[in-house]
Formats: C-alpha cells, structure tokens, sequence
C-alpha cells in the first residue's frame, strides 16, 4: 500500500484501529473461507486472506470467542492482492451474538 493511500484511509477512519490477529471465517454468498483479522475497529476490519473481493462485495464473518460465535455483515471497500477492507453494517457492540453450546 502506498503512503499516500495510508494516509488517506488513515484520516477517513472515525474509530480507533486495535491489532486484532484472530481466525474468522469469511462467508461470500454460499462460499466460506478462513482469514484472519489484521486490525478490528468499532466499524471496520481489516482482513488477511488467500481469498480478497472486490469492493462492494458482500461479506459475512463468523468468530468464536469459546464461549459465543459472534456474526459480522459488511461490505468490501478495498482490497489488495491478499488483504481487504471491511465496513461493517453494525458497529462491533451491535453484532449478532450467540452462545455456543
């Protein structure tokens, strides 16, 4: 990523972004994929992944905690060759939130 692209995805950004490295699975339609979290925001996730679409795409992710399976809707709004950017429809407080058993 250039600097200039950086700094301008830097000052767009509204929340702080925490270094998350955690394993989710990504779910693309009827497709899922593991990737992992780069860095997580109240609004947005920066994601690793074999598997990057392009902006705009859809995207749904799953991530378990041990004690629950949080659930993530998002769009797409950058993506390089194994990294992508998602904006979250819900806030992170606001996701979905389901017990495992």
């Amino acid at each position: 990523m250039s600097y200039e692209m950086e700094v301008n995805m830097k000052n767009r950004r509204r929340s702080e972004r925490i270094p998350v490295r955690k394993r989710v699975m990504l779910g693309v339609s009827d497709s899922y994929f593991f990737a992992q979290t780069l860095n997580v925001s109240e609004n947005g996730i920066a994601i690793k992944s074999e598997n990057v679409f392009p902006p705009t795409s859809r995207i749904s992710l799953q991530s378990y905690t041990g004690t629950e399976v949080i659930i993530l809707d998002g769009m797409v709004v950058w993506s390089l060759s194994d990294m992508m950017g998602i904006k979250l429809t819900k806030t992170i407080h606001e996701c979905d939130r389901y017990p495992v058993h």
